[in-house]
């Protein structure tokens, strides 16, 4: 039998991300706690609480388009599976999507609890129909884009 050749060192690139620092999930969950229970638990109305909650809905859908857009950067080229995790998730615990989506929820709750109409349901179709669209559009662009890059 002929000696196996020596294997060539490969380089990898050093893993710089760190672990969310606890002081930052410390300050995190509380927050989202409490302006989901405001949304949740307010009781007035009128039109200053409607902007609000469009706000806090808007900047929520950011938040979590953010960490969207995040994932999929890291799965580049990579199919992700609509009804299961990402196959590249370095994260433990991403922050952007741990905000966003309660900070979503909690605008939208508040929106339609503080415009008291007689329909809510215009209301809650229109933002449930905005928060289904954050979630999937991108997902779906980027599925689509890979499978495109594949059969060329």
């Amino acid at each position: 039998m002929e000696p196996l050749e020596p294997m060539r060192p490969i380089s990898v690139a050093v893993d710089t991300r760190t672990k969310t620092p606890l002081w930052k999930m410390a300050v995190l969950y509380p927050a989202v706690t409490s302006v989901f229970m405001f949304a949740a638990l307010t009781t007035r109305t009128g039109i200053g609480l409607v902007v609000l909650g469009l706000v806090i809905f808007a900047v929520g859908a950011s938040t979590y388009a953010m960490s969207e857009r995040r994932m999929l950067r890291e799965n580049s080229g990579v199919r992700v599976p609509y009804f299961a995790g990402p196959p590249v998730a370095p994260r433990h615990v991403d922050l952007l999507a741990a905000a966003g989506m309660p900070l979503l929820t909690s605008g939208a709750v508040l929106t339609v609890r503080a415009s008291d109409t007689e329909r809510p349901w215009v209301f809650i179709s229109v933002l449930v129909i905005a928060m289904v669209l954050a979630i999937t559009v991108p997902m779906v662009v980027h599925n689509v884009r890979v499978k495109r890059t594949e059969s060329a």
